[in-house]
């Protein structure tokens, strides 16, 4: 995995407001003052019936649900002949048909950019459907679990109409930081791939490619980091809805503490 972190990487803290400005840019900023200028002007009201501590319980069991469930649909992509046929991982049969297709087998200068990109596009098309089908899933968990935690408390109503305006604001942008990851995955794999192919005949049949996808061989490992990335990328696009889920705990606390406060009605 460290193969594919930059060494220069700087402390995320340092400017952070003038990164995170150059994220949302000029409009963004501006949609974002508006929210937040309306927000302040508008009393919002709670859903009486709710009550704060089972309500933050019942919505934080459903994100939980939500994340296993996620993280266990990513692992059973890995598995052969699991998932959509168009979208599962190639089998050696099909990578072979592919590579001869496509011409791969027959350059035989290594380090061709565009070949490497040639003999990486089923596992492109497999990555790439992955993070669609990711970025799906997270929107709606975040817009439900934004609707959810609106009526505990005026506070959490303000901070889903917060996060559901950010969440629109940032989509672009993290669209386009996301679309890296897929070219990381095809520089690795083009070296593995020169690495490796001097080791076949001058005509690879689908069981010399076999080797190569077994759990061992470089390609499953190159699977194993792909899947690690893929968790990874789950985490960081959970991020924004943790941090409502976090929020519930502040707001129960604050309100058990304004119930202690208070004591006992007296009549």
């Amino acid at each position: 995995m460290s193969a594919f972190i930059p060494a220069d990487i700087e402390a995320p803290g340092r400017y952070f407001a003038d990164r995170f400005g150059n994220l949302v840019g000029l409009a963004g900023s501006m949609s974002l003052s508006k929210v937040h200028a309306e927000l302040s002007a508008t009393g919002l009201k709670p859903d009486v019936t709710a009550t704060s501590a089972g309500a933050a319980k019942m919505i934080t069991e459903a994100f939980l649900r939500a994340r296993r469930s996620l993280v266990r649909a990513i692992a059973m992509s890995f598995i052969p002949m699991a998932g959509n046929p168009k979208d599962r991982l190639p089998t050696p049969e099909r990578l072979h048909a592919h590579f001869q297709l496509t011409g791969v087998f027959a350059v035989k200068r290594p380090g061709n950019p565009q070949t490497h990109a040639t003999a990486f596009e089923p596992y492109r098309q497999f990555y790439t459907a992955r993070q669609r089908e990711l970025e799906m899933k997270v929107r709606q968990l975040r817009s439900h679990i934004g609707a959810e935690i609106s009526g505990i408390s005026p506070q959490s109503a303000q901070l889903s109409t917060l996060d559901a305006s950010l969440g629109e604001v940032l989509l672009p942008r993290t669209q386009e930081l996301f679309a890296v990851i897929p070219k990381l995955l095809e520089r690795r794999f083009g070296g593995g791939l020169d690495a490796h192919r001097r080791t076949l005949s001058k005509a690879p049949a689908a069981s010399d490619l076999a080797q190569w996808i077994e759990p061992d061989g470089w390609i499953g490992l190159f699977c194993n980091d792909m899947r690690a990335l893929l968790l990874a990328e789950l985490e960081v696009r959970l991020q924004p809805v943790s941090g409502m889920i976090e929020s519930l705990s502040e707001t129960s606390a604050a309100d058990h503490l304004l119930d202690q406060e208070k004591g006992p009605d007296c009549d």
